[in-house]
Formats: structure tokens, C-alpha cells, sequence
């Protein structure tokens, strides 16, 4: 089986919509596309302590928004495919310690064998 390739455009909407939380001034701690085998496709992981203290449906609806773009051009990255994690979840612990172990720096970009998968990181800390 074929793996999807992580295009330029979604690498772009990925960094807009990073540009949109960070105007909001909600926390990011890591943000990365990464490959999932499972679902043959490519996730936005976004890492937040707000997924931990206010939670993840308030953290999506605030994306439903920036997705939106309502200053811009909608960010074209369908919601089904962005994935929240708190700064203390374990997955995210295991792809910071691959990635870091790599000698990824903070500003990312392609990695292979993250975990088992590939990824693209925009931040990873």
C-alpha cells in the first residue's frame, strides 16, 4: 500500500492556523502533522496544556472559528483530521522523547521514524 504524501499546501494551512492560536494567545506546546497507518492519512497533533485544564471541546470549538478564518481565507484543514493532546499525554511524551532523542530542534520540520511514522514538526518542546 502507498503512503500519502504531506503536501505544501497543508504544511502552509498548518502554519496559518498555528499563527491563529498564537494571536489568540492559546498555548502550544508542539504542533506536528504526523502520519497515521492506521487511517492511511496525515493528523495535525496539537499539544496544549488547555486541553488539560479547560478541555478539549472548548479547545475544538476555538478551532471551528480559526478554521473559518473570519479576517482571511479559510484554512483548509477539515477537522476530522486535527487531534488534540494535552501537554502530559503519554503519546505526545513518546513523540517528543523520539523527536528530541533525534536531535530535532524546536523549530522541527520532516522527521522519519517518529514513533513508527513520519512526521513534520512546526514546534515540538
Amino acid at each position: 500500500m502507498y503512503r500519502k504524501v504531506l503536501v505544501e499546501t497543508e504544511i502552509q494551512s498548518g502554519e496559518r492556523l498555528l499563527e491563529q492560536l498564537d494571536l489568540a494567545k492559546i498555548p502550544v506546546t508542539a504542533a506536528f502533522w504526523q502520519y497515521a497507518d492506521d487511517d492511511a492519512e496525515w493528523r495535525l497533533v496539537i499539544v496544549s496544556p488547555y486541553v488539560e485544564t479547560l478541555g478539549p471541546r472548548h479547545l475544538y470549538a476555538s478551532l471551528g472559528v480559526m478554521l473559518k478564518n473570519p479576517s482571511g481565507a479559510p484554512i483548509s484543514i477539515p477537522m476530522e483530521r486535527i487531534y488534540l493532546l494535552g501537554s502530559h499525554d503519554v503519546r505526545y511524551q513518546q513523540v517528543r522523547t523520539a523527536a528530541l532523542g533525534a536531535g530535532l530542534s524546536v523549530t522541527g520540520g520532516p522527521a522519519r521514524n517518529v514513533s513508527g511514522e513520519d512526521a513534520y514538526f512546526y514546534r515540538v518542546a
